[in-house]
């Protein structure tokens, strides 16, 4: 659930009122604080840093982003949770208008006497939008984690095999008549 109290907000903020054109760097870190103020329930940790890449002029602002760093998730197989390593890129253009509008993903409008733009929403956007939907702990994979969850998987699927390895195969000789009859048919043809 968002949180009511905006002065967070402060943290994501990118200010170039003042800044020179011309190419500036800026990062924000993304930690857990970050998520707490979103409705997001599967991010339980979060080292991850934002650097811009800004590019100042006289229409506009062009930020090229690289995401990187790591989110504490929860595993899809064993339920255990386990550090994600993400990267991933995104770029805005902001250009200057009479008013704002940031509807689009890919360029915003803002408004001509803007000293700062509010970047907290886009980052959470981008983030959630590039996380895998499975997500699964390289060790489990390569099967050096050693779950009791992931154990106890493996052992219903073992079970699963193995009763399936047991069920009887239909007999020929004890088919019901019905089906002989059918069979008969068939290979009459």
């Amino acid at each position: 659930m968002r949180n009511d109290n905006n002065r967070w907000r402060n943290n994501y903020r990118l200010h170039f009122y003042g800044l020179k054109d011309g190419v500036h760097d800026v990062s924000f870190p993304i930690e857990r604080s970050f998520f707490d103020n979103f409705p997001v329930d599967d991010i339980f940790g979060s080292r991850m840093t934002v650097n811009i890449e800004l590019t100042k002029n006289d229409r506009h602002l062009h930020l090229k982003m690289v995401f990187s760093g790591a989110l504490l998730v929860e595993c899809g197989v064993s339920a255990e949770r386990f550090w994600m390593n993400q990267s991933f890129e995104s770029e805005l253009i902001a250009k200057f208008g009479e008013h704002t509008d940031t509807d689009d993903y890919e360029v915003w409008t803002i408004d001509r006497g803007a000293h700062h733009i509010d970047l907290a929403d886009y980052f959470f956007e981008t983030i959630v939008v590039n996380l895998p939907l499975r997500r699964i702990n390289p060790d489990v994979v390569n099967g050096k984690k050693d779950s009791d969850v992931y154990q106890a998987y493996l052992d219903y699927l073992n079970k699963q095999q193995e009763s399936k390895d047991e069920e009887p195969k239909p007999d020929e000789d004890n088919i019901d008549p019905r089906w002989q009859a059918l069979k008969t048919l068939k290979q009459d043809k």
